[in-house]
C-alpha cells in the first residue's frame, strides 16, 4: 500500500453551507474558513507514532523480503542476497530509526 500525498492538503476548506444551496450555516467551525492545521511535530525527530509506523512496515519489509530468499533457495536459486541479510541491514536501519526519535518514546 502506498501513501498518497496528494490526500494531505493545507488549502482552506469552509465547514458549513454557502449562498449557492440557498442558506448559510456555519456548522461547527463558527469561522469564515479553516486551515487545515498539520500536527505540531519535531521536524527533525519523529514522535512515538512515526516511530510505531516506520518500524512496523521497515519488520514487515524484513520478512518478505527473507521470505523471498527463503523460496528462491528452496527452488534452487542463488539470490545474490543470502539468509539473513535484510534481517541484519534492517536491524540497523530499525535502530537508527529508534535514535531519531523523541527520547520520551524511544525503545
Amino acid at each position: 500500500m502506498r501513501f498518497d500525498s496528494s490526500l494531505v492538503t493545507n488549502d482552506s476548506w469552509c465547514n458549513g453551507n454557502t449562498t449557492v444551496f440557498g442558506t448559510v450555516i456555519q456548522g461547527s467551525s463558527p469561522c469564515e474558513s479553516t486551515k487545515l492545521k498539520l500536527n505540531k511535530m519535531s521536524k527533525t525527530k519523529f514522535n512515538g507514532f512515526e516511530k510505531y509506523f516506520i518500524q512496523t512496515a521497515l519488520k514487515n519489509a524484513i520478512e518478505e523480503a527473507e521470505q523471498d530468499i527463503k523460496r528462491l533457495v528452496s527452488e534452487g536459486k542463488r539470490p545474490i542476497y543470502a539468509e539473513g541479510y535484510f534481517t541484519m541491514v534492517g536491524v540497523g536501519i530499525i535502530d537508527k530509526v529508534n535514535d531519531m526519535t523523541l527520547k520520551k518514546y524511544q525503545d
